[in-house]
């Protein structure tokens, strides 16, 4: 935008442009002017800060991606450690289970040694 057409603005002269003053609002008082972020405003040093006053940097919405994929990675490990143990392949035994006999499987019978 020219100092010119600022004057013509300023003078009423012409209309302001809607995307320049959508613009000019956002450079000057720092507000964002889309649906959903009613709020929202832009502070010094590129600081973007939301409605109650928590400012975030451009690097932590970055690395954003990055904390949802450890919380993910996370949860799928809590989910697997609360997983019950998994059954022994073949012997239809888990860990902690009591071993019974399986029907048409000959079984060995273990008689005391010598020691």
């Amino acid at each position: 935008v020219t100092p010119r057409a600022v004057r013509y603005w300023e003078a009423g002269a012409v209309r302001i442009p809607h995307a320049a003053y959508k613009l000019l609002r956002l450079r000057a008082g720092g507000i964002v002017q889309a649906e959903g972020w009613e709020g929202w405003r832009f502070g010094r040093g590129g600081a973007l800060f939301s409605p109650d006053g928590r400012a975030f940097q451009a690097w932590e919405l970055y690395n954003l991606r990055f904390v949802f994929s450890m919380s993910h990675s996370f949860r799928q490990m809590l989910a697997a450690r609360r997983a019950p143990a998994p059954v022994a392949a073949g012997l239809g035994v888990g860990v902690g289970q009591a071993c019974r006999p399986t029907p048409g499987v000959p079984s060995l019978r273990v008689v005391g040694g010598q020691s």
